[in-house]
């Protein structure tokens, strides 16, 4: 009788056994969620990488378009007049020029000497381009750098003997003279002046025919200045 009871206490103690191992393993966490001592693994991080659109920058070429974000600063116009005569269409008269230019000084105006007043720009066509009205926007856009205004002159003079004064020289001088704005190219104003001098030379004849012009140049300074917009 005793050992029959101690065999079912021993077969019912080795199937407890069994089923305690059984939950055992079914409970157990794995292993590699853990590192020795307890600790948890440190997660695992994701990078995310946004994609960003480069800013190109804007071309040099852009920057005066109207409405774009980066604007060049416009040019400076002068505010400055000027007086330029020609003789002939060769030749810059200076003299002459310095002479009016102190007409318009005497009414208050302010008149400068322009550097692309040069001989290049006789006689590669700029003058003359720019009295007839008809000088290109580039060329308009570099000049209003240097002048407003410009009181620009085409001088001419023929000289004759005279038939019954044989030592009697004879200057007939015409001026023709243009008021233009460089920033339009505009002829604001055109007056003509026509006067006679007689001497013993060409010089003495075409002095006296000179001041009888700008005699008649003074007669006219208001109006010269009325176009000048200052």
């Amino acid at each position: 009788m005793f050992s029959v009871v101690y065999q079912g206490a021993m077969f019912f103690a080795a199937v407890v056994t069994i089923i305690g191992f059984l939950i055992a393993y079914l409970v157990k966490p794995e292993q590699k969620n853990h590192l020795p001592g307890g600790e948890s693994p440190v997660p695992t991080q994701t990078l995310t990488i946004k994609e960003t659109k480069s800013i190109s920058p804007i071309p040099k070429s852009q920057t005066n378009i109207p409405g774009s974000e980066v604007t060049q600063k416009s040019i400076p116009l002068s505010k400055a007049i000027v007086v330029l005569i020609v003789e002939n269409e060769t030749t810059i008269d200076w003299t002459l020029s310095s002479m009016i230019a102190s007409l318009l000084k005497k009414q208050g105006v302010s008149v400068t000497t322009s550097s692309v007043f040069t001989d290049s720009f006789l006689t590669g066509g700029g003058f003359s381009r720019l009295f007839n009205g008809g000088s290109r926007q580039v060329s308009r856009a570099q000049l209003s750098r240097h002048f407003k205004t410009g009181v620009l002159g085409k001088k001419a003079v023929a000289y004759e003997k005279s038939a019954d004064f044989k030592d009697i020289i004879t200057a007939a001088m015409t001026l023709e003279l243009h008021v233009i704005s460089s920033q339009t190219g505009a002829v604001q104003l055109s007056l003509s002046f026509t006067q006679r001098g007689a001497g013993f030379s060409n010089a003495e004849a075409g002095k006296i025919a000179e001041e009888n012009i700008l005699r008649e140049i003074e007669t006219q300074l208001p109006m010269i200045v009325d176009h000048l917009g200052q």
